[in-house]
């Protein structure tokens, strides 16, 4: 939707470092703590917190739109 689009740009793939990065700075602008560890998912999965919200985050390069989608649906910022 235009917001999402508006926030992680139209790209239909993300980088996870991409996307923890943006979130990161979505965070700071909002002023919501983020946090990532990427021991608590399991397998290659790490667990993203932003404020209270979380979302798991495979640790392989490339994410498909669907999954990006999710992963914003999931934290509260679409």
């Amino acid at each position: 939707t235009f917001l999402f689009e508006l926030r992680f740009g139209p790209a239909t793939y993300s980088n996870t470092r991409a996307f923890i990065k943006r979130v990161r700075e979505i965070g700071s602008v909002n002023g919501v703590a983020i946090a990532f560890d990427p021991r608590k998912g399991k397998g290659s999965h790490g667990r993203l917190t932003y404020g209270d919200r979380v979302t798991t985050v495979p640790s392989r390069n490339d994410i498909r739109i669907g999954l990006l989608r999710a992963m914003v649906r999931d934290l509260g910022l679409e």
